[in-house]
C-alpha cells in the first residue's frame, strides 16, 4: 500500500481509539482480505465491558500457518491473569480446528508481560522484530521543530 504525500496544511489525522463497535468494524474489514481471522474478547462478567482481545488468523491460501496477530488487556485488568487465559483459549481452539503446521506470534522482544506469556507457552523467537523507542522531550523537540517548518 502507497500512501500518497499530500501538501503540507492538507493532511488528514484523527484522533482514534479503540471501541467496541470500531473494532468489530476492523474485523469486518479482514473480510476483504483472502484471511480468515478469529477474535476472542474477554468482558467483564459484572459490566460487561471489554477488557481483553487476542486474535489470529490465516491466509486461506496457506490454512496451516497461523498467526497470533496482536492481544491485549485493558489495564485495569492486567496482572489477573487474563493474558494467560486469552492465550490458553486461542491455543485450544485452534487446536480444536486441526490441520495446524505452526503457529507463529508477532512480539517486539521487550520484557513485557505479553512476552512471559509467549515464553510460557513455548513460542521460540525465529524472526527479529525491533523496538523504537524516543525520550518523550525529544519528542516534543520534533513536534515543534516540525510546527516550524
Amino acid at each position: 500500500v502507497i500512501f500518497p504525500l499530500l501538501p503540507k496544511g492538507q493532511e488528514k489525522v484523527e484522533d482514534w481509539h479503540w471501541t467496541v463497535d470500531r473494532l468489530k468494524e476492523y474485523i469486518a474489514n479482514y473480510k476483504n482480505i483472502d484471511s480468515t481471522n478469529w477474535a476472542l474478547i474477554a468482558r467483564d462478567g459484572k459490566t460487561g465491558k471489554m477488557c481483553g482481545i487476542s486474535e489470529a488468523g490465516w491466509f486461506n491460501s496457506s490454512p496451516g500457518e497461523i498467526h497470533i496477530y496482536y492481544g491485549g488487556i485493558i489495564p485495569t485488568y492486567q496482572k489477573k491473569g487474563l493474558g494467560t487465559l486469552l492465550m490458553n483459549e486461542m491455543l485450544l481452539r485452534l487446536k480444536e480446528r486441526g490441520s495446524i503446521d505452526w503457529i507463529g506470534t508477532e512480539y517486539s522482544g521487550e520484557n513485557t508481560a505479553a512476552g512471559k506469556i509467549i515464553a510460557r507457552a513455548g513460542f521460540k523467537p525465529h524472526e527479529e522484530y525491533y523496538s523504537w523507542q524516543i525520550d518523550v522531550s525529544k519528542a516534543e523537540e520534533f513536534v515543534n521543530k516540525e510546527r516550524m517548518r
